[in-house]
């Protein structure tokens, strides 16, 4: 059974008009977290900034430092080891895993390895929205 959710974008925090998803994340530590952060066809792994470490219960040792590629240039990261367990608030059957990818950005990006990965996507630019369907 497929469910579906739209969902209007939203001016935060940059004030620029952005597909911005809320997701309930449980860390390694078992805390539920909701995190607000960017639908973003063009980010390869979500990708959480370096404060997220130990908010999810992350520490050196599950961790792997890797330079990634991005628009700005080479920067360093941190892939988890492990994946957190996540669910998109008000669409049922939404439970997925994310393996962050941890960096010195200011934005939390859900992408294609894996959160895309668990839904299909359609973005309405035209009507400023964007359409989360289960598989």
């Amino acid at each position: 059974m497929t469910d579906s959710l739209t969902v209007n974008y939203r001016f935060l925090p940059d004030q620029t008009l952005r597909p911005y998803l809320w997701v309930m994340v449980t860390g390694l530590n078992g805390i539920n977290q909701l995190i607000l952060g960017i639908v973003d066809s063009g980010a390869d792994k979500s990708c959480l900034p370096l404060g997220y470490i130990s908010q999810l219960g992350y520490d050196a040792a599950s961790l792997t430092a890797q330079p990634m590629g991005q628009a700005g240039g080479i920067t360093n990261s941190f892939v988890a080891s492990a994946p957190c367990d996540a669910v998109v608030p008000g669409l049922p059957n939404s439970e997925f895993q994310i393996r962050p990818t941890f960096t010195d950005g200011q934005f939390v990006l859900w992408g294609r390895d894996d959160f895309m990965h668990s839904f299909d996507v359609l973005f309405e630019q035209s009507q400023n929205r964007f359409t989360l369907t289960t598989h």
